[in-house]
């Protein structure tokens, strides 16, 4: 946290142990900031190793409408099922 290269950063920072919860080390840990690249790539090694590389998100399209030919009268609804890119 003294390095020189952080200086002028804003840095928040917060250990816990993994078991008890209990915190070991903090540093500005309210402060609000956008996840750091190294977090994401934890994200995306998470989601490699439970989902698979050949995973695909499914979206839904529903309607309550009634089709006639090539039209619908209805509505039609969009069901996102977690695809972090809608």
């Amino acid at each position: 946290m003294s390095d020189p290269a952080l200086q002028g950063a804003t840095v928040s920072l917060m250990v816990r142990d993994a078991r008890t919860g209990t915190t070991l080390y903090q540093h500005n840990p309210r402060t609000r900031l956008v996840p750091a690249s190294n977090l994401k790539l934890l994200t995306t090694a998470a989601a490699m190793d439970v989902l698979g590389p050949h995973y695909r998100f499914a979206t839904q399209l529903l309607s309550n409408g009634i089709r006639q030919g090539d039209r619908l009268t209805g509505n039609l609804y969009l069901r996102g099922l977690g695809d972090p890119s809608i």
